[in-house]
């Protein structure tokens, strides 16, 4: 049995864990082929062909979907373990076997495939407030990373540049860690991790939480400059009604006096149309009967005078 002690991937990506046998009576042998694979000892993968027929897809070799499968036909002595989509728990120490006439001939070897990763910031985000002994409280950021190897994590401030007082980094596995900070409301901070893949950075608040915000305070702004505006309208637009109905009262005069014009026309009384004619009415009493025009409405008084209404056209300059 022949296998590669170290095999090499990336995340995402796909790997073979190469591993072949032989056996003197390979090609007259017609009996069942076992093909196991553990991980740490762990029985993960398996599965059994004739050696009595050649060709087509079988158990192991069952299409490439799936997360473990063989590469090659075992009827070809090829026993290779093919991982779809590496992931990080993919890393460890495997074990190749074939087993052939139900365990009477086995063989194995062990390999191990490295997964590397790029550094990746999993989350960062502000944590429950923590109370100091003095009773005060303390706001914290969180930075969680992941990658292979381990990243490690570093702070930035805006204002104060690195961050190196008060760190708390923790471990979470073999390639996961996260860091605490102090959080001061108001300071963005900036969390690096890195490996020697690479490094990524990110930034609380976040760039789109910053846009928000800005959008919420122009927003308001807005509305603001839009209310202010309504009320200028509407205090400008209130001195309106007044000079509106005084500039309605000389029509509804002009009116009245129209009409009165036209009742002294018809009294046959002139009046000269170049000037404006108003009317001024007066009662007075007569030691006897004046004759009142006829247009006019005499009446008696309790005291037994007639008086009668007299109506008499005044001119006033302009």
């Amino acid at each position: 049995m022949a296998v590669t002690p170290v095999v090499y991937g990336s995340r995402g990506t796909k790997a073979v864990l190469p591993c072949s046998f032989t056996h003197p009576k390979q090609e007259e042998y017609s009996g069942v082929i076992t093909v196991k694979w553990f991980k740490n000892r762990d029985l993960f993968f398996h599965c059994t062909v004739q050696n009595n027929t050649q060709g087509g897809v079988t158990d192991c070799v069952s299409g490439t979907n799936l997360h473990y499968s063989l590469d090659v036909d075992p009827r070809q002595g090829q026993l290779s373990l093919r991982i779809n989509q590496l992931e990080l728990t993919d890393n460890g120490t495997y074990i190749c076997r074939v087993e052939l006439e139900q365990r009477k001939d086995s063989f194995e070897k062990k390999t191990q495939i490295y997964v590397k990763a790029n550094v990746q910031i999993l989350s960062l985000s502000q944590v429950e407030t923590i109370s100091s002994p003095d009773g005060t409280t303390e706001h914290h950021l969180k930075c969680c990373a992941e990658g292979n190897p381990l990243p490690n994590i570093t702070w930035l401030s805006d204002s104060k540049g690195p961050v190196h007082h008060n760190v708390q980094p923790e471990q979470h596995g073999p390639y996961r860690l996260s860091s605490s900070v102090p959080y001061l409301v108001g300071e963005v901070y900036t969390c690096r991790a890195e490996n020697q893949l690479g490094s990524v950075e990110r930034q609380f608040p976040s760039s789109s939480i910053l846009r928000v915000s800005l959008v919420v305070c122009g927003s308001f702004l807005l509305l603001l400059l839009l209310f202010g505006l309504v009320i200028f309208y509407l205090r400008k637009r209130g001195f309106k009604p007044s000079n509106s109905s005084s500039q309605k009262r000389p029509e509804s005069n002009t009116e009245h006096t129209v009409n009165s014009h036209h009742e002294l026309n018809s009294s046959g009384i002139q009046r000269d149309d170049a000037t404006e004619l108003q009317l001024v009415y007066s009662t007075i009493n007569l030691p006897s009967s004046p004759p009142c025009l006829q247009t006019g409405f005499p009446f008696s008084t309790k005291g037994g005078d007639e008086s009668c209404v007299i109506y008499s056209p005044l001119n006033f300059p302009q």
